[in-house]
């Protein structure tokens, strides 16, 4: 069977609910996929390092600029303000 003829759904193997599988072929599938999972959360961490960056810049320009004011406290839960003309 193709893979464009394969069931989507788990409910449309047409043994179900009745499934067997061989457990050497799957332990592969998932040692596949965990791999891709960690390349993808490597690349995730990266993405997210890059927008911490990015919003970091865009708050302290938007300080200089006088568009927004930090309010009192800080840490991770620093608060800003609009300041309006």
């Amino acid at each position: 069977m193709a893979m464009d003829d394969a069931p989507q759904w788990i409910w449309q193997q047409p043994n179900w609910p009745a499934l067997s599988w061989d457990s050497d072929v799957l332990a592969a599938r998932l040692r596949e996929v965990a791999q891709l999972q960690g390349r993808l959360l490597g690349k995730l961490e990266h993405a997210t390092k890059e927008a911490d960056v990015a919003s970091t810049r865009h708050i302290k320009d938007m300080l200089e600029k006088n568009c927004i004011a930090q309010l009192e406290g800080g840490g991770r839960s620093t608060r800003y303000d609009l300041c309006w003309p």
